[in-house]
C-alpha cells in the first residue's frame, strides 16, 4: 500500500475488497544512496526501522495511551461517528486550535473523522508540545 494510494481515499473503500478484511502492510528501509541524498546516516537505519515497526504495531494492537518518561502522551480512540485523539493536555490543544478549524474539540479531545483527517503537521506538532511539556520545557 503506498501513501499516495491511502491518501486519495481508495485505501478505505476498497481495501476490504481486495484483502478479504486484512491489511497488507510492506516496510521497506531503503537503500544507501537515499539515505546519502537526504542527509542521514545509514548505520542506524536498522534500529530506526524496527523501531517504527514496534511502534506500528503497537498503535495497532494495545489499547490505551502512549507514553513518554511514564505520562500519557497521546490516546486515540475510534467511536461510531468519528475517531478521537487525547493529548492529555487542553494547553496542548489550545495551542494548535488556530490550525483546527472545521473540527470539533471539547477541553481534553480533538474529534475527526476518516474522510477527514488530522494534518500530519499538527498531530506531530501536538506530540512535540505534550513531550515538552511532559520534560517541563
Amino acid at each position: 500500500m503506498s501513501i499516495a494510494w491511502f491518501e486519495h481515499g481508495c485505501c478505505t473503500g476498497h481495501t476490504p475488497q481486495m484483502s478479504g478484511g486484512r491489511i497488507i502492510t510492506g516496510f521497506v528501509r531503503g537503500i544507501g544512496t537515499e539515505y546519502f541524498a537526504s542527509g542521514v546516516n545509514p548505520t542506524f537505519s536498522h534500529e530506526r526501522y524496527y523501531e517504527a515497526h514496534e511502534l506500528i504495531l503497537r498503535a495497532w494492537t494495545e489499547t490505551g495511551p502512549f507514553r513518554y518518561h511514564g505520562k500519557p502522551l497521546l490516546g486515540f480512540a475510534a467511536a461510531k461517528g468519528h475517531l478521537s485523539l487525547y493529548p492529555f493536555s487542553p494547553q496542548v490543544l489550545e495551542a494548535v486550535a488556530p490550525q483546527l478549524d472545521g473540527y470539533k474539540r471539547s477541553k481534553g479531545t480533538l474529534r475527526f473523522t476518516a474522510d477527514r483527517p488530522l494534518p500530519a503537521q499538527v498531530v506531530t506538532e501536538i506530540v512535540q508540545r505534550r513531550m515538552a511539556e511532559i520534560d517541563g520545557t
